[in-house]
């Protein structure tokens, strides 16, 4: 995103001086853009997009749509998508200084499978992309026969952190998916395993 000129807005509406506000946005802002990975900046996007977010679910409810959003990641679903309502979305978005990728633009239909935000949904179920569940399946499975050799650096690289990697992939995977009795029961096998390594022998 280049340097979003609404940055400044945000802080002038808190109250704080035109000039302030410009000194603020820059020092969010790393060669004119809102750094990635940085914690201020998914809240100053969401900030920033307040705006446009109340126009386009007012456009939608009249439509009968459903409207959400992920970072610059925007979804509309509803039982009929008219080509009106498509025109006006997008002319809003432009009005607004956006440009569509129009490379990721999809329209799925009733019952195809849709993968939004990296999860699968069919339907009424939202599930997790199988390639995450089996990267999972795998690195328990390691860490099930290996134990602390499967990162301390018997069987590959040092990765001391590797465990609570495929812990953090184990609870996500859960959260999406709660009814998973296999993620379940592998993450307390894991947990365990962690709690297990850190306990010091008494000298």
């Amino acid at each position: 995103m280049p340097f979003p000129i609404r940055l400044p807005n945000v802080f002038k509406k808190i109250g704080y001086t035109p000039k302030l506000s410009l000194q603020f946005a820059r020092l969010c802002c790393i060669n004119n853009s809102l750094p990635q990975g940085a914690p201020s900046s998914p809240t100053l996007s969401n900030l920033i997009m307040l705006d446009l977010d109340n126009k386009l679910e007012k456009i939608s409810e009249r439509f009968n749509i459903n409207y959400s959003r992920y970072a610059d990641d925007m979804s509309f679903s509803g039982s009929v998508i008219k080509s009106d309502f498509t025109m006006l979305i997008i002319s809003e978005i432009e009005k607004f200084g956006f440009e569509l990728n129009t490379e990721k633009w999809i329209h799925k239909k009733l019952g195809q499978r849709k993968i939004v935000t990296g999860l699968c949904i069919t339907g009424d179920k939202v599930r997790v992309l199988k390639k995450v569940r089996r990267e999972f399946r795998q690195s328990y499975h390691y860490l099930k026969v290996n134990s602390d050799d499967a990162f301390n650096g018997t069987h590959g690289p040092l990765d001391l952190l590797h465990l609570d990697r495929v812990i953090g992939q184990g609870h996500f995977i859960q959260h999406i998916e709660s009814d998973n009795l296999y993620v379940k029961n592998a993450l307390v096998h894991l947990l365990n395993l962690k709690k297990s390594l850190l306990l010091i022998p008494q000298l």
